[in-house]
């Protein structure tokens, strides 16, 4: 970790024409490029994928392709269907969602642990690679690998922080920072990953770290998984939503958006009945939409999503 520097101890080493003096505006700790428990799990994965077949195997060499942020392997060994965490697995079906890294590369590394097997589940990508093993000329086997690249899952988040004097002017961009930071990993502890489970608990090192100041109150989840409302037949023009039927649940103010084509950080301000104002200016087309408000004290991802935020699905309130 390196601290940020004082302005005083900061001075240009090398004469620009023009640029007489430079400060720091802001700054935060470093982390190690590594920690010891991050440590301990790529040991373990990457002893896992010297081995071929088992689940473990393959997770373990998708995890070490350069620019993987997450994987997910399952194996339905039964001859029935099963339905794992939102995802129907036909019988003997091999399901497999990354995250990051390029699709043939991907695809070669489950190969290169898998080898010719039980089927792939029906996944949104398929990519054709080859087996080059020793003993074979060209052309070369060639095999199709399909896998899924999941979707995002917004994880909104709904802080309330004791008021007083001693609250920064910019707490809820520390606060946001702070949330996102360990929602990625980047704080030194775990990541969000595909098929896991956020809890709040994560959340709250983090902030409390930010100071004396940072005292919570409530730090509370929500996702599309979980709605406060479902609404069909919907549509946004402008600031207006026009609601054309409720699924489930009943719209409020305060609540997210969630749908194809919304705007990330779109709440609804006013209204009521079918017509309501909605924070962002956009056009979205008629669709079903998810309302959300955060209530929970846990997320639980499907394994065909990937959990995150940006500071537009933070709300931080002082109380």
């Amino acid at each position: 970790p390196i601290a940020v520097p004082e302005t005083n101890a900061v001075s240009i080493y090398q004469a620009i024409p023009n640029w007489n003096t430079v400060s720091v505006v802001s700054g935060t700790v470093g982390t190690n490029v590594e920690t010891r428990a991050a440590f301990e799990a790529r040991r373990g994965l990457s002893v896992a994928k010297n081995s071929t077949g088992p689940v473990a195997a393959i997770l373990g060499n998708v995890l070490a392709v350069p620019g993987v942020l997450s994987a997910y392997v399952y194996s339905n060994n039964t001859a029935n269907p099963v339905t794992k965490q939102g995802v129907t697995l036909a019988a003997y079906a091999l399901y497999v969602a990354v995250v990051g890294g390029t699709a043939a590369a991907v695809a070669q590394a489950i190969f290169a642990a898998r080898g010719p097997g039980p089927p792939f589940y029906a996944g949104n990508t398929t990519v054709t690679v080859y087996d080059t093993s020793p003993g074979y000329q060209p052309p070369y086997p060639a095999y199709s690998v399909t896998f899924e690249i999941p979707a995002g899952l917004t994880i909104w988040v709904a802080v309330s922080i004791k008021n007083s004097t001693s609250v920064p002017a910019n707490a809820s961009a520390l606060i946001s920072g702070a949330i996102l930071a360990a929602l990625a990993g980047t704080d030194g502890g775990p990541a969000a990953t595909i098929g896991g489970t956020v809890y709040a608990s994560r959340f709250y090192g983090g902030i409390a770290a930010l100071g004396p100041w940072a005292l919570i109150v409530s730090l509370l989840l929500g996702s599309a998984n979980s709605p406060a409302a479902v609404i069909a037949t919907s549509s946004i023009s402008g600031t207006t939503l026009t609601v054309g039927s409720v699924s489930s649940g009943t719209v409020a103010i305060g609540q997210a958006v969630v749908g194809p084509g919304v705007a990330d950080g779109t709440y609804i301000t006013a209204g009521s009945g079918s017509s309501w104002t909605v924070s962002i200016s956009q056009t979205v087309a008629s669709t079903t939409m998810d309302l959300v408000v955060p209530t929970l004290n846990d997320v639980s991802v499907n394994i065909d999503q990937l959990p995150g935020a940006t500071a537009l699905d933070v709300v931080v309130a002082l109380v």
